[in-house]
């Protein structure tokens, strides 16, 4: 891994395990059949939680005060959503339907 390894996620099926390194400011993206780094994701500065949804990671960057949004197929990041100062940890949820989130 990287700097400081802090947060960890499996995605769905266990074939990715991501790591963020809080030092090196990445995301370790180990594949587990092979047991080997996949990929080294750059993030924002001091990533923390990490968690997985619908083929995307997402990264809670604690000193950017952004998240980032990480394609699992393409291994890199495709945006970053700002977000209040310090967030420390991410949660994500699927909703079913517009409706079921009223």
């Amino acid at each position: 891994m990287g700097t400081a390894p802090y947060g960890v996620a499996i995605a769905p099926g266990g074939g990715q395990v991501l790591v963020t390194n809080q030092h090196a400011a990445t995301v370790s993206v180990i594949d587990t059949g092979a047991l080997a780094v996949a990929a080294t994701v750059p993030v924002g500065r001091y990533p923390e939680g990490v968690a997985i949804l619908g083929g995307f990671a997402y990264v809670a960057n604690w000193f950017s005060d952004d998240v980032s949004v990480i394609d699992l197929a393409a291994l890199k990041e495709t945006r970053r959503l700002p977000v209040a100062e310090g967030p420390r940890t991410v949660a994500v949820a699927r909703i079913a339907s517009p409706e079921a989130a009223r």
